[in-house]
């Protein structure tokens, strides 16, 4: 049987805990051996996150407005992508946040502000369903995505077709299909066509088994999707830190949780330590 700790007696363990800022290598604990002493990032770091995840992600006006309040300044400075490229490993980032002082600047394409404005106008279009506007643009930012990246090319165009049933156009999305998706060979991608052609048999979006597709959720699944493909065709870090912190937390949870029973943070927005079941 596992032990289990109560919200109030793990609060107080956590509270016991030394939080230290290490400045120099020697005093970073590592994160493979137990200790009694917790590495706390400074706000300048968590600043530097927060803007790498806006600029990644394409959020320019939230980007300019973090930068003001914040007080932040960009340092233009070499991208060390080599030490963030393996997303598999998720200690590097660890590592890093370990091993760096105040001065850390996160790998940010932001330094393009012209290639960030693009890339924001791109995900808004798909995220507010234009998506023949979307393609224009990406293929006036670089026609080779379109044509040389097939997962791109056809989330893109699937997306055309759920925006034109969303807004009942039956007969442009049955030509449309009969054009551009014909002579889709990929066996995923045909499930999915079918899926997509699954909504036209329901008169409302809601009775249908692959409801999901008209979400909002699906635009923004789209976009993500085109927006990481626009920083690989430059050879640049194709997603933000902050989620990889956040799913290395929830892997570090399940790992504890094989062990014993404890509050755990199941809402990642509000972070909120729930009692252990």
């Amino acid at each position: 049987t596992k032990p289990t700790v109560s919200l109030p007696t793990w609060k107080s363990v956590l509270d016991g805990l030394q939080y230290t800022t290490p400045s120099s290598s020697s005093e970073t604990p590592s994160p493979h051996t137990p200790s009694s002493t917790l590495y706390t990032p400074s706000k300048h770091q968590i600043n530097q996150l927060i803007h790498n995840y806006l600029s990644t992600s394409a959020h320019y006006e939230a980007l300019k407005t973090f930068e003001r309040e914040s007080g932040l300044v960009r340092q233009h400075q070499e991208l060390r992508d080599n030490s963030m490229r393996d997303e598999d490993d998720d200690h590097q980032m660890m590592d890093m946040m370990h091993h760096h002082d105040d001065t850390t600047t996160f790998s940010s394409s932001s330094y393009d502000e012209s290639f960030l404005k693009q890339r924001d106008s791109i995900r808004e279009h798909i995220h507010h369903g234009r998506l023949e506007e979307a393609i224009t643009r990406l293929n006036e930012l670089d026609p080779q995505i379109m044509s040389q990246n097939k997962q791109v090319s056809f989330h893109l165009k699937r997306q055309q077709m759920i925006e034109m049933i969303r807004h009942g156009k039956i007969s442009e999305v049955l030509q449309f299909a009969r054009e551009q998706m014909k002579y889709e060979t990929n066996l995923v991608f045909q499930k999915e066509i079918e899926d997509t052609m699954t909504l036209l048999a329901f008169s409302g979006a809601d009775n249908s088994p692959v409801s999901d597709l008209m979400s909002l959720d699906k635009r923004q699944e789209t976009a993500a999707l085109v927006n990481g493909a626009m920083l690989e065709a430059r050879n640049e870090v194709s997603q933000p830190e902050l989620p990889k912190l956040l799913r290395l937390l929830d892997w570090g949870q399940e790992q504890l949780a094989q062990k014993m029973h404890f509050p755990m943070i199941k809402d990642f927005e509000t972070a909120t330590l729930e009692e252990p079941m």
